[in-house]
């Protein structure tokens, strides 16, 4: 681990940087000169389980389970006929101030690890504990599942797979015939996917291997019922495979961004109706037909309206090595991870660079939590990294998967929760407040792990994953399916 990365709870470091008011130097704590018994007061923002705010004196080497045990005492007292209305609940404990961190260990060694004494009284936040992901649906592809985005609005899932389609899916139908509204191809296999709402309606942008990116509009029946998709734009410019997208979240999905191998990002706008020539670039025939009419159609090729970095590679202007993630923020900025160990911060009004974050190891997927202000990335060393753009020389670590980390996404609405996934068959749901993982899912079924010959070890990577909402989970992955994971209480 590198001397400019940390761990927000196993780290030291990360919780002692507050200044004592005293010039004399306070002595350590250590498991010996704690005390055996600390004072606690409980509070929690849910009132309908709110206990005694009165102080209660605990044994220090309690665990969150102890503590659980003791709350839920609180509420429901004693006696064989109230343990069914148990609840396991999560505690926050504040490690510095306006800090707060999940318990994972004893209070005694949750305070000796972050180095902060106990005052006379703490005060520990409970929330009821989230319950662990459950499979509730599989979804067959013909091919490795890449990416997987969700629209709020429709109600509908876009996946790109490596059979070289996009597939609009219904996630709520019970049809296996059904289920796939419609589909649209590229010449290769495809990376990544993006959707937004547009004033010309619902549309779908994918980036593939074919060095080009395209813009789908999203067709839909006399009953507002999804029926197919048509290929409007065709965005040529790049000179590699182009690897992520992104659409600006200020602009009524009306810009959007692509990243790529040759070390560049392109701005383009969007333009479904084809309102705008001075865009163009030449017109492509396509022996591809569209889902609603069996006739050839004349695709558009379109020009970017500008580009960030160079192919050159020279380190002062961008990016040395192929780009492979990238986000739009609202303020006009985007961020991008590379191959060369980089997250770069871009100015596009300017179309200058103006910052870098520079870390040990390649960035394979990249998001930004607009609320918190905070960039996650996943890296093949089997890690989770999280930075503040304001502190650019240190990374929180989240340790806990065995390969490749491939893919991490916040919750969708912003929150603290995100989740990641990798070549380990891993499904992990984290908080930043936590650096172990609420929970762990295995994607594919024990039965694949026993027919790989290799005990405990899985053939199958998940690729992709999506956190639609408070309790939808969805991951994709080499053994070519879709699934569906529900968080219930």
């Amino acid at each position: 681990m590198s001397d400019t990365e940390q761990n927000i709870v196993e780290e030291p470091s990360t919780v002692t940087n507050d200044v004592s008011e005293s010039t004399e130097a306070q002595p350590a704590v250590t498991l010996l000169n704690f005390p055996s018994t600390i004072s606690v007061r409980f509070v929690t923002r849910n009132e309908e389980q709110q206990v005694t705010e009165s102080a209660i004196n605990l044994p220090s080497d309690l665990t969150r389970f102890g503590l659980s045990e003791i709350v839920n005492h609180l509420l429901h007292g004693e006696g064989e006929e109230n343990k069914e209305k148990h609840v396991p609940f999560e505690f926050l404990v504040e490690y510095k101030e306006t800090k707060k961190a999940f318990l994972r260990t004893s209070l005694k060694k949750f305070f000796v690890k972050t180095q902060k004494y106990p005052e006379s009284t703490i005060t520990i936040e409970y929330v009821e504990a989230q319950p662990a992901p459950k499979c509730v649906d599989t979804i067959p592809h013909d091919d490795w599942v890449s990416d997987i985005k969700f629209d709020p609005i429709t109600n509908t899932l876009f996946t790109g797979c490596y059979d070289k389609f996009v597939r609009i899916i219904d996630p709520d139908s019970s049809d296996p015939e059904k289920r796939v509204l419609a589909t649209a191809k590229h010449p290769r296999p495809v990376q990544n996917i993006v959707c937004a709402h547009s004033s010309d309606g619902l549309y779908f942008a994918s980036a593939s291997k074919d060095e080009n990116a395209r813009v789908w509009k999203v067709l839909k029946d006399d009953n507002d019922r999804i029926n197919g998709a048509e290929c409007r734009m065709i965005l040529r410019g790049h000179l590699m495979n182009v690897n992520d997208l992104s659409v600006n979240p200020s602009a009524n999905g009306e810009l959007l961004c692509t990243a790529s191998d040759d070390r560049t990002i392109k701005i383009w706008q969007v333009d479904l109706e084809h309102k705008k020539p001075h865009l163009f670039n030449q017109e492509l025939e396509s022996d591809e037909q569209p889902t609603t009419k069996k006739v050839k159609r004349t695709y558009k090729s379109f020009n970017a309206i500008g580009t960030l970095g160079t192919t050159s590679g020279n380190k002062g202007e961008g990016h040395t090595l192929g780009i492979t993630c990238v986000t739009w923020a609202h303020k006009g900025s985007i961020y991008s991870g590379s191959n060369d160990h980089t997250i770069r911060q871009w100015d596009v009004a300017r179309a200058e660079l103006t910052s870098t974050i520079s870390g040990s190891k390649v960035v394979s997927s990249l998001t930004l939590n607009q609320d918190l202000n905070l960039i996650l990335t996943a890296h093949p060393d089997h890690l989770v990294r999280m930075w503040d753009p304001r502190m650019s020389s240190r990374a929180s670590i989240f340790r806990s998967h065995k390969a490749w980390v491939r893919r991490v996404e916040w919750q969708v609405g912003g929150g603290h929760q995100f989740v990641s996934c990798g070549d380990d068959n891993q499904v992990k749901v984290w908080d930043v407040r936590s650096a172990l993982p609420l929970h762990s899912v295995s994607h594919s079924s024990e039965q694949s792990l026993h027919q790989s010959g290799r005990k405990n070890v899985s053939p199958f990577k998940v690729l992709s994953i999506s956190y639609c909402d408070n309790e939808t989970i969805y991951s994709g992955s080499t053994d070519t399916t879709l699934k569906k994971h529900k968080i219930k209480n």
